[in-house]
Formats: structure tokens, C-alpha cells, sequence
């Protein structure tokens, strides 16, 4: 199986904490070849994906930075999807091929590796709320990401990991939890919220 990697991050959908991704990087693992947009419009309609049910739209803040060049070239302002884990194993389904089958295995193991380790837990444990049980496995996957790839603080920020960082700055998160989250050194975080909040 191929080693996929994808961000997983806490949104709200109606009102309950839950893990998305963002389409745009599923988009990416499963090379398709059709453009974002169209892509996941299409999805949506055709398979009768509800917004706010299994996925919420944000612009995105790299877009909203090159507004100016955009309008002059004549493009357009770019959204961003959150999709559910649910949704996201649906998408990779549709696209029939061998990526698609890859991920969505990826997928499921990932919930039988959350679910395995809901079922260890002793039963005299107290019990903790699924925010914090999201929050506990999110922190542990960047822990583990972060071992298997020390390297990666030396990279250089993306424009699409910048504008990730600062949406979660934008959710309210903590320096800390966007450190845990996106694998980025506290220093680098920080520089990213400075030069966004400057402009």
C-alpha cells in the first residue's frame, strides 16, 4: 500500500467536534486528472453531499492573499472543502482505480486503529469527551509524524501549509496545538501567523 498522508484536523459539523480533511490534498493523493473545482462540484451534486452534513467550505486564505493578481489575470477565489472521513472514503470509491481502492483502506485502517485503541483502554479509566479523545489522537499521529520525519522543520512552508497554519490560528487554536497539528517548529508557526497578520 502506498504510504498516504493526509492532514487530519477538528471542524464542526452541526455542532458535534468531528476530523476532516481537506479535499484539496485527497484530491492531490488520488491524482485525478480533472481540476479541483470541478471535481469536487461534480461530486457533490451528483452524489447528493450535503454541506454542513459531510463537508464545510472556507475560502482559502492563499487565494484571498493573490486576490489582486488573480482578478487581474482573470482568475477566481478558491475554496476550500472539509470533508469527513466518511465523505473522503466515499470520493475515493467513485474514482474506480487503484489509488482510490489504496486510500480508502487507508482510511478504514486508520478508524480501526482509533477504534482498537478506544476498546484497549482499561475499563476503569475515566471517561473523556470525543473532543478530547480526537484531540488526545491528533496529537499522537503529529508525534508520530514528527518521528519519522525530523527533517521536514528544516523545509520550506508551502503556500498551502501557510495557509493552514493560519486557519487554525483563525479557529482559535493555541501556538501549541498548531506546533502538534501541522509538525512545524513553534518559530516557524509564529512566523507564519506575524506575516499574515501584517498584510
Amino acid at each position: 500500500m502506498n504510504n498516504f498522508q493526509i492532514a487530519t484536523f477538528t471542524g464542526s459539523l452541526q455542532n458535534q467536534s468531528t476530523l476532516l480533511i481537506n479535499a484539496r490534498d485527497l484530491h492531490q493523493m488520488l491524482q485525478i486528472g480533472r481540476d479541483f473545482s470541478n471535481w469536487i462540484k461534480s461530486r457533490i451534486e451528483s452524489y447528493g453531499f450535503v454541506e454542513n452534513e459531510d463537508f464545510t467550505c472556507s475560502p482559502n486564505l492563499a487565494s484571498e492573499k493573490s486576490k489582486g493578481l488573480a482578478s487581474f489575470w482573470g482568475g477566481q477565489n478558491k475554496i476550500d472543502y472539509h470533508i469527513t472521513l466518511d465523505m473522503a472514503k466515499e470520493l475515493c470509491m467513485l474514482e474506480r482505480s487503484e489509488l482510490g481502492q489504496q486510500a480508502r483502506r487507508y482510511f478504514i485502517q486508520k478508524e480501526k486503529e482509533a477504534n482498537a485503541l478506544k476498546q484497549a483502554l482499561p475499563q476503569t479509566t475515566v471517561e473523556i469527551s470525543t473532543d478530547k479523545y480526537i484531540e488526545l489522537l491528533e496529537t499522537q499521529n503529529q508525534l508520530l509524524k514528527q518521528a519519522m520525519k525530523p527533517q521536514q522543520y528544516k523545509l520550506r512552508l508551502s503556500a498551502e501549509e501557510k495557509s493552514h497554519i493560519f486557519r487554525l490560528h483563525q479557529q482559535g487554536l493555541s501556538t501549541g496545538q498548531i506546533v502538534q497539528q501541522s509538525g512545524r517548529s513553534e518559530s516557524a508557526v509564529r512566523a507564519v501567523i506575524r506575516e499574515n497578520l501584517g498584510k
